[in-house]
């Protein structure tokens, strides 16, 4: 859902870079969604800096911001620039890194990224834990295919969490006992968004270390028989 003039503060972000940039907004979750309502991944609240400075009540100022960390949930750039690029790629291997595959043609084209800290917009539309955790595995699994491509090994290092050899090898034990913490803090909101983002960004990892073993992509859904469940309705 968009923020309160979501539109107006793209254009303004735009004016001030001269309309040559891509533009990331901010993604909250929407203040009537119950704490504990798992959304897609990224837009769980977190302890982020307020967009406007305590003292001076001035916007923050824009930061760079890297081409895989380009949300199109929440983007602007010159129409001209994602025209000349061809748009998304339809490339089987890239599927489900579409936006970062065209985020990394942009940037090779010279377009640079900022923030847009007062465009925000909010999550609201619920999930499942076996949905998101499929989708993030399937995210990693290609962001190994388009380091591939652009032959540029460690280039998804910064989207995956920095786990050493030997918890890479406990990776699926590891998923098993995190899932069913998840299960056992249900009532706590905190606890459970820390377990679910550590779930989440595990599953992540497992699809891009598949990919990079060569092995078949198999979702965590998949891999336990399990059918995801379609969008449960809002909790208010």
């Amino acid at each position: 859902l968009a923020g309160p003039n979501l539109v107006e503060q793209h254009v303004t972000g735009q004016e001030r870079q001269d309309g040559g940039a891509a533009l990331v907004g901010r993604i909250k979750l929407h203040p009537r969604v119950a704490p504990a309502t798992t959304t897609k991944w990224g837009v769980w609240p977190q302890r982020e800096s307020e967009p406007a400075s305590r003292h001076s009540g001035q916007p923050a100022p824009a930061a760079p911001v890297h081409f895989l960390d380009w949300r199109t949930e929440n983007l602007s750039l010159p129409r001209d620039r994602l025209v000349d690029a061809g748009g998304f790629s339809e490339a089987a291997a890239i599927q489900g890194a579409e936006d970062a595959e065209l985020a990394g043609r942009l940037h090779d084209g010279g377009l640079p990224g900022f923030t847009a800290p007062t465009a925000l917009a909010y999550a609201w539309r619920a999930s499942t834990l076996t949905r998101e955790r499929a989708r993030q595995y399937t995210r990693g699994y290609a962001l190994h295919e388009l380091e591939l491509m652009r032959d540029h090994p460690g280039l998804a290092r910064t989207q995956l969490p920095s786990y050493g050899p030997l918890r890479r090898a406990l990776l699926g034990p590891s998923s098993r006992i995190v899932s069913c913490m998840c299960r056992l803090f249900a009532g706590s909101h905190e606890t459970l968004r820390r377990m679910t983002r550590m779930l989440l960004r595990q599953a992540r990892l497992q699809g891009y270390l598949d990919a990079r073993r060569g092995r078949s992509p198999r979702p965590p859904g998949e891999r336990s028989g399990q059918q995801a469940a379609p969008h449960p309705p809002l909790e208010l």
